[in-house]
């Protein structure tokens, strides 16, 4: 996938390959050296939540990252905290770049009831078992944002069910179209047509 991606990594904020090759019988991946990511840097400042001041330049790159992301068809899939790092935090502050393709797929690859995303950034669509585009990312980025300002998941991590409870109980019930077309619905609602 890393080999697809043929974006330029400071335009686009993803991590830079420099080469792969195989040693041994393993492949090897040499990037670009960075900083840490950003479950570090909350760890570096005692879980203190990031200011409101800190937050829009770390949302203004992930949103660029994704746009070029989509504009080759790519969807990242694994958006977490651990996954956006930055480069250089001493001499760019705030300055990320989106790592981690393992996951990644383009999106003639996506079936239907195919689970991607850690749970605690898991878009509601997946959960649901709808169809699904790069716009999962957009539940990614919500997630890692809020995670920044609050120090903890906005919609928590322990089962699908919870956190489609606390997406309910925050967002609204999804349309009833939505959950006519999701393969998972019924895990999570019961048709009532009164």
């Amino acid at each position: 996938m890393l080999q697809m991606i043929t974006l330029h990594p400071v335009a686009s904020n993803v991590v830079n390959l420099y080469e792969s090759f195989e040693h041994k019988g393993q492949t090897c991946l040499a990037f670009e050296i960075l900083d840490r990511d950003l479950i570090q840097l909350l760890g570096d400042r005692q879980y203190k939540p990031l200011s409101l001041n800190e937050i829009p330049p770390i949302a203004q790159q992930l949103l660029t990252a994704f746009v070029a992301l989509k504009g080759i068809s790519v969807i990242h899939a694994d958006l977490k905290l651990d996954n956006v790092m930055l480069i250089n935090q001493e001499n760019q502050p705030f300055r990320v770049k989106l790592i981690d393709f393992g996951l990644a797929l383009h999106n003639s690859e996506v079936t239907t009831g195919l689970t991607v995303q850690a749970l605690g950034y898991r878009a509601a669509e997946v959960i649901l078992g709808l169809p699904f585009t790069e716009a999962i990312g957009m539940c990614g980025v919500g997630c890692v944002l809020a995670e920044l300002f609050l120090t903890c998941y906005l919609f928590g991590t322990g089962y699908e069910y919870q956190k489609m409870m606390n997406i309910v109980d925050v967002l609204g019930q999804p349309d009833e179209h939505v959950l006519n077309a999701g393969i998972y619905t019924d895990k999570f609602f019961k048709a009532n047509w009164h």
